[in-house]
């Protein structure tokens, strides 16, 4: 008689242990999200005009239910954000747009930043999007 037994998975923790993400630019709508340590709540900062780390910037402070955080996890596997280069660079322009993505999970991480420049845009298209659902539907663009 043959048996088989199954090794169960590893459950992957619900919130990252670390995530700071950002798009901003010197002209129009800057965003940054950063995970409150220790809670399932970040912080979600937003200025419609300019960096968010100069005069108007609005901040709130969201809880993210469980579900929602389960379901980005996946949009962050979908985006392949984890092979994502340590940098993308637009070389010759000193304006525009900069992101950055640092993220540490369940033993996984993301370290990735950009000025004018992206990793494949499907997969960029995938993971704003993952962060905008993550944030209720709050932009993130």
């Amino acid at each position: 008689m043959l048996f088989l037994t199954v090794a169960s998975a590893k459950a992957i923790d619900t919130v990252p242990t670390k995530l700071s993400l950002r798009i901003e630019g010197f002209l129009g709508a800057s965003y940054r999200v950063d995970l409150i340590e220790g809670t399932n709540a970040v912080r979600y900062m937003m200025n419609p005009q300019t960096f968010t780390s100069q005069p108007g910037t609005k901040e709130q402070k969201l809880t993210i239910p469980k579900q929602r955080w389960i379901a980005f996890r996946k949009r962050l596997d979908d985006a392949n954000i984890w092979k994502w280069e340590k940098s993308y660079r637009q070389k010759g322009v000193v304006d525009g747009t900069v992101w950055q993505v640092l993220i540490e999970w369940d033993g996984r991480k993301a370290d990735s930043s950009g000025a004018n420049a992206y990793p494949n845009a499907k997969q960029f298209s995938i993971y704003k999007a993952a962060v905008s659902e993550l944030l209720g539907g709050k932009k993130f663009e």
